[in-house]
């Protein structure tokens, strides 16, 4: 089940005025819409969408019929004041999609597996109901906690970000969605790890 995180917090992180900060969130928003791009998905889910950041830039730079997937209803408020009318927002658990197989082109899970106390089923859950592609990042250890030490945050957890339960170095979070799914493309914006995957759709009755 994800963990419930308190929202605010996590859309600071987006609007940062710090110079190296803008500059990652730069690169992980270029690699995001290109990546999306190239699906050519016309439907996309964001599983775990917190406050809608991504769906805000998504919702800017292309006509898709967009949805967001959130565990909290503070930050769903968030999202639903930010976002235009057109983007749906349901509030749901990752690990348990209220969704049939197959309902969109395009899943993301960026930014929520690194919160999940059992990452593998909600990503077993992210391929269940995509019928082309998968859209996945978190954060890359150890990097990502290096730079938080550099920056002076969450030193007294050694560089680790509040609510993060799982740590993956970027061939680690390669080899764990392998067991999953075939992944087609792998992208590295500093500090994440990006990467691009198709389903594999078990047959009826298999588990």
């Amino acid at each position: 089940m994800s963990r419930e995180l308190p929202a605010i917090r996590f859309q600071t992180k987006w609007l940062s005025r710090n110079p190296l900060v803008r500059r990652a969130n730069s690169g992980f928003r270029e690699t995001l819409l290109r990546l999306v791009h190239a699906c050519g998905a016309r439907t996309i889910l964001d599983a775990g969408c917190g406050e809608g950041i991504n769906l805000l830039t998504l919702s800017k730079a292309g006509d898709w019929q967009l949805e967001g997937l959130e565990l909290t209803r503070e930050s769903l408020d968030v999202a639903r004041a930010a976002l235009p009318d057109r983007v749906a927002l349901r509030q749901g658990d990752v690990t348990r999609l209220p969704y049939d197989d197959r309902s969109f082109d395009l899943v993301l899970g960026t930014e929520v597996l690194e919160h999940v106390d059992d990452p593998a089923r909600a990503l077993r859950e992210m391929a269940r109901v995509s019928r082309g592609r998968l859209l996945l990042s978190v954060p890359r250890e150890p990097l990502w906690r290096v730079l938080n030490v550099m920056r002076g945050k969450y030193l007294r957890h050694l560089g680790n970000t509040d609510g993060h339960l799982n740590h993956w170095s970027g061939r680690g979070f390669r080899r764990f969605c392998a067991a999953e799914v075939d992944i087609l493309a792998h992208h590295h914006p500093i500090p994440w790890t990006f990467l691009l995957c198709a389903p594999r759709h078990r047959e009826a009755g298999e588990r």
